[in-house]
């Protein structure tokens, strides 16, 4: 049975997965009524909550609908942008803390994202918009190959995909039109450099909390982000010119009261924005992020969206990495095991599916099978963590 909420207070949280769930758990922890939207599915957040509602959360109408007639407190998400012009809805329609409309459309349109940025003087790539794989030929030529052609509305690293040669243009743009529903779409300059990216926090127009978080990425179509870890030596050195553009990207979209991811390339021209998100990371970033600063991410996230104030201790902490566990192939789970044993290390291993599931073979984030988070005294010590736990799984797909 699950417990009665010890407070009067409902928080309406858009999407049940498994980004989600922390963040429903956590909710229920601060006891809190708890409502969850999301598209019909085996997604572990309906068990979770006081009520599940099965609402696709793009339908902005529809979200608006249950926070009305539920009379909610406050709404939030996590790891995903599906949710995120739903979401600013309600808060211009109700009046409840968050980012607006207009701010998470920035957000969730890499198009809208680049223009708004260019005004407001963020490094960024530059950048073509095209509706036509002409469009998109001449686009690359313009800019010089290799470029990155992207939907503007997709997000997990779907639809984007690095063309080397001009040749490649034709195939580029069917697989971007394979996700988006933009007629638009991105042709932009391909910048060489070191992945990485930082998590924020935006509270009355101002960025209370920032963390340069370092990358792993696979090399598939374009690079995909499988693993961060803390700290990041080279975004804490230039953690003046990282907070300089992420101040602009916030005064570029006018978000606020929400958690924001980044994504960046360094190189000897400075840091870059590639994207910027109205929503706390994933692939495990607020979990890494409270390991490193000792409090709990999504409690900060759901006390903004109550109107309250989020505190981040100040200081340096605890070293911590984590990784996607993937799979080679497209097939079913024949075998699963956890065959680690006690390691103090080794902070969680959590498997998304179950044997006789079948998995995709691992092309962009969405394609996870499980994670794991570790830590250690030195950020090397964290890493090794890893490996360890990684080769004391036994998982066999057929």
């Amino acid at each position: 049975m699950k417990p009665e909420p010890a407070t009067d207070k409902t928080i309406f949280i858009l999407g049940a997965g498994i980004y989600q769930a922390p963040l429903i758990r956590q909710a229920r922890i601060m006891g809190l009524r708890v409502l969850v939207a999301s598209r019909p599915g085996p997604y572990p957040g309906f068990a979770l909550a006081d009520r599940a509602f099965h609402v696709d959360t793009t339908d902005a109408a529809a979200v608006l609908g249950v926070a009305r007639a539920e009379k909610i407190d406050g709404i939030c998400t996590s790891g995903t942008d599906v949710a995120l012009a739903a979401l600013g809805g309600v808060v211009d329609a109700l009046g409840v803390p968050g980012p607006s409309a207009a701010a998470t459309a920035i957000a969730t349109n890499k198009l809208l994202m680049r223009r708004a940025g260019r005004q407001a003087g963020v490094r960024m790539p530059e950048f073509r918009a095209a509706r036509t794989a002409a469009e998109a030929l001449t686009a690359a030529r313009e800019l010089g190959t290799p470029v990155m052609v992207k939907a503007v509305d997709s997000s997990g690293s779907r639809g984007v995909v690095k063309v080397r040669g001009t040749g490649e243009i034709d195939s580029a743009v069917a697989k971007v039109r394979a996700v988006t529903r933009r007629e638009e779409f991105l042709v932009e300059q391909f910048i060489e450099g070191a992945d990485c990216g930082a998590e924020a926090f935006v509270l009355n127009g101002r960025v209370v909390y920032l963390l340069p978080t370092g990358c792993t990425v696979f090399e598939g179509e374009a690079h995909v982000p499988i693993g961060h870890h803390l700290p990041h030596s080279e975004g804490l050195a230039r953690l003046a010119e990282v907070r300089d553009q992420v101040e602009r990207c916030v005064r570029a979209s006018r978000l606020d009261h929400c958690a924001m991811n980044f994504d960046f390339i360094v190189n000897e021209a400075g840091v870059h924005v590639i994207e910027f998100g109205a929503r706390a990371g994933a692939t495990c970033l607020p979990e890494l992020a409270g390991i490193y600063g000792g409090f709990n991410y999504y409690e900060q996230i759901l006390r903004a969206a109550l109107g309250g104030t989020p505190e981040f201790p100040a200081g340096t902490g605890t070293p911590c990495a984590a990784v996607l566990l993937r799979a080679d192939r497209d097939g079913v789970i024949r075998e699963q095991r956890n065959e680690n044993g006690p390691d103090p290390e080794i902070v969680d291993v959590s498997f998304d599916y179950r044997p006789g599931d079948r998995v995709r073979r691992f092309r962009v984030g969405p394609d996870r099978i499980g994670h794991i988070i570790a830590k250690g005294a030195r950020p090397g010590d964290a890493l090794a963590a890893l490996d360890r736990a990684l080769r004391g799984l036994r998982i066999v797909i057929e």
